[in-house]
């Protein structure tokens, strides 16, 4: 399949995963059970987890961490990932959640800039922008809704992806290695 071909199939596919998006995302009470869905209950977990630790009691149990705050906050990471959101804890949780969303946007816009260097047969044209479309799409809205770090995994993957095709395996190793630390495939 030649470059143009190439790229017109990704953006008939991308228009097509989009318009899926769309019918589901806007059809019923969909779109209301998604936003219902927007708890941040995964930065709750990291900023009490933490914040716990820093206390003296053990993240993992949740019992503890509900009684001392009030809130159900289930710790399932390595001990390695906990030093990463003791930051977070220096601010009321109001502020730790915008200061994790601009993280994660920050984030976002990384990822976009990996993709175009490690996919430059999309070109910089409408293909490339429906592919980040789609591939960003509603998991990226659930990433937010719920605080989850998915969007920091993504950036690491393709990240060590780029490093690969720049003939850098051992540094690609090494960010696969650091993201598994902080949650890994069980």
């Amino acid at each position: 399949m030649g470059s143009s071909a190439g790229r017109v199939a990704i953006a008939a596919a991308s228009l097509a995963s989009l318009a899926v998006t769309l019918i589901y995302g806007f059809s019923d009470d969909s779109l209301w059970s998604f936003a219902a869905r927007c708890d941040n209950r995964d930065t709750v977990t990291f900023y009490y987890a933490a914040r716990g630790a820093l206390s003296g009691l053990d993240p993992y149990n949740n019992q503890a961490l509900q009684q001392v705050y009030g809130v159900f906050a289930w710790w399932v990471y390595p001990p390695s990932a906990l030093p990463l959101f003791l930051p977070l804890t220096l601010l009321p949780f109001a502020g730790a959640v915008i200061v994790f969303n601009v993280l994660k946007a920050i984030a976002a816009v990384a990822l976009i800039a990996v993709w175009r260097s490690a996919l430059p047969a999309l070109g910089r044209d409408i293909a490339f922008w429906l592919f980040a479309g789609v591939a960003l799409n509603t998991t990226v809205l659930q990433d937010w809704c719920s605080g989850n770090i998915a969007i920091f995994e993504s950036l690491a993957i393709w990240g060590a992806v780029l490093l690969s095709l720049r003939s850098r395996p051992v540094a690609a190793c090494a960010v696969i290695v650091l993201i598994s630390l902080i949650k890994p495939l069980w």
